[in-house]
Parts: C-alpha cells; structure tokens; sequence
C-alpha cells in the first residue's frame, strides 16, 4: 500500500499540473492580446519569448531567400551573386534581432503614440492594426499538438497562413514560435530591397 501511494502522488501532482495548463491557457492568450491592444510592453513581454523567436525567423527568411536564390537560373540581370548573399544573411541576423525584441516592439508602439489620421495607412499602422486584430490570435483555431505545446493558425490580410506556437512554461502560455508561410516571396527583390536600404 505504501508503494502505491508514492506512485498515485507523482500522478496526481501531473494531472494537477495539466488541469492548470488547460485552464491557463485562455488566460494567457486573452492577456497577451490585452496587452498588444493596450500597447503594454510589460504585458507583452511576459508571454512572448522573443529570442527564440529571433531564431525561427533567420532560419525561415534564410531557407526561403537564400536557399532558392542560391540556385537561380537566367539572364545576369536575375542573377544573385555570392556577395549579395552573404550580405543579406548579415543583414537578415541583424535585422531580426534589432526588430523582433523588446525595443523593436516598443518602438512599434511609440511610433504609434499620439493622434492619427483615420486614414493612416503607413506601414507601422498596418502591422499594429494587423497585431491587434480579434482574430490574430483567434481562440477558435487552438490544435493541442502536446501536452504542454498548442498551435494557432490564422491568415493575414493577403491571404498568407502564420501559425502561432505557444509553449506551457510553468504557470502560463508563451509564444516561443511565429512561422509565416514564405513561399511566394520575390526573393531576388527581397535581397536587394534590403541591401539598397542597408547601404542608403
């Protein structure tokens, strides 16, 4: 009998455990939304891990750019150069970790502070618009994929798919993943978009 109770004990404390996930899991999202609404970085950043973010981002950007570009075929004037590509993959490193942080979310915000025209259509209203949406995070397309990991699918205002992916961390649910379907990008545009910029 004292055997079965140690065993019973470690069980009940994990059942415990996934009931609190379940039940946090509303929670966490309808905060994280409150607080992208509200422009709140503090609340934001408590259920966003934007290094791991960070990371999934170069990977994606880099398997989509580099990888297909890499084997273009053409004319010269299509052709991407080795030099462009190492440049735009130092570019893609630092531009995803200036952006998608802390800072870059707060000056998101504070670009946005202030009254705007009804008809603001500049590219920081656009993204802020698009974040703060009721169906960017839409509670109705939850896939349980594990235990302690659930996915969110949804589509952004050009039909393309994202998947939100959110990770049971104890007591709450963090967004420890951001895919973006990138298919359809114009790669050779989107290298040298980024190199014009960088150098001007």
């Amino acid at each position: 009998m004292p055997k079965l109770t140690q065993l019973g004990l470690p069980i009940y404390l994990l059942i415990i455990y996934i009931i609190f996930a379940a039940l946090s899991m509303n929670g966490s999202i309808e905060k994280l939304k409150l607080g992208l609404k509200l422009k709140n970085i503090d609340i934001v950043e408590l259920y966003v891990d934007f290094d791991s973010i960070q990371e999934s981002w170069k990977q994606q950007i880099k398997f989509e750019v580099i990888d297909q570009a890499s084997f273009n075929t053409g004319t010269d004037t299509n052709q991407i150069n080795l030099n462009q590509l190492t440049l735009a993959s130092n570019l893609i490193e630092e531009y995803t970790d200036l952006y998608i942080s802390r800072a870059g979310l707060a000056k998101l915000f504070s670009a946005l502070e202030g009254p705007k025209p009804e008809t603001d259509q500049t590219t920081t209203s656009r993204i802020y618009t698009f974040l703060s949406a009721s169906k960017f995070i839409d509670p109705k397309n939850i896939e349980l994929t594990s235990w302690d990991k659930l996915e969110i699918e949804g589509y952004d205002s050009k039909g393309r798919k994202y998947t939100l992916t959110f990770t049971f961390n104890f007591y709450r649910w963090i967004v420890t993943d951001i895919t973006f379907d990138m298919s359809n990008i114009y790669k050779k545009e989107f290298i040298e978009f980024v190199i014009s910029n960088h150098l001007h």
